[in-house]
């Protein structure tokens, strides 16, 4: 067991692993989606809050986010009867896309692997309720050069139960250490349902 430092702002949250902190930017991807020179800033030990988590050591390719102990701190965070715990991460109409994993892969690992795999945890109220897990690669210009996504609805899903959701991405053709992982929920016809435990891993 190891402890987590949890970092959080109004509009930034951390992915964690056992050493090592990876902001995570919750700005509007609507506008970054319109803007060619996003700015990604990452504070790094500037936000000190005192909350932690002992927890399983995962390796350096996994990153995972079950949203314990940031409710209050992060505006969409809820706090009922999560997957794994009792917060999960909210959508609301007025919601389109969660939170973020943005990282280029030379701050993940150095060594190779195949694929990238992005997994949650879903919770559809009604069979009308509908998302998608989303992986994109952005190379240094900004341009997108790689995408994928799992579409998921309560007919095909089921309702009022957590089941996992997962999307994988090959990296052949796609992998330099520049490039940029982006990993999130999209909520493309703005209904209400929750996610929990995120994981981000590279695949070997």
């Amino acid at each position: 067991m190891k402890i987590w430092q949890l970092l959080a702002k109004k509009e930034h949250q951390a992915y964690l692993r056992p050493e090592k902190i990876t902001l995570i930017c919750l700005d509007n991807l609507t506008s970054m989606f319109k803007k060619t020179n996003f700015l990604f800033l990452f504070l790094l030990a500037t936000l000190p809050f005192a909350c932690k988590k002992e927890v399983n050591v995962l390796p350096d390719n996994v990153f995972f986010n079950d949203f314990e102990g940031q409710f209050g701190y992060l505006p969409h965070i809820q706090r009922s009867k999560g997957h794994s715990g009792k917060c999960f991460y909210g959508f609301n109409p007025e919601t389109e896309y969660s939170s973020t994993f943005m990282l280029p892969f030379k701050r993940i690992t150095t060594k190779s692997f195949s694929k990238l795999a992005f997994s949650a945890y879903v919770y559809l109220p009604d069979q009308a309720a509908s998302g998608a897990l989303v992986i994109q690669i952005y190379d240094t210009a900004g341009n997108r050069i790689g995408i994928n996504q799992s579409d998921f609805n309560g007919e095909s899903l089921g309702v009022r139960r957590w089941k996992e959701v997962r999307v994988e991405l090959p990296l052949k053709g796609l992998y330099s250490a520049d490039h940029e992982i982006r990993c999130f929920a999209f909520n493309p016809n703005r209904v209400s349902y929750q996610l929990d435990d995120f994981k981000v891993e590279m695949v070997p």
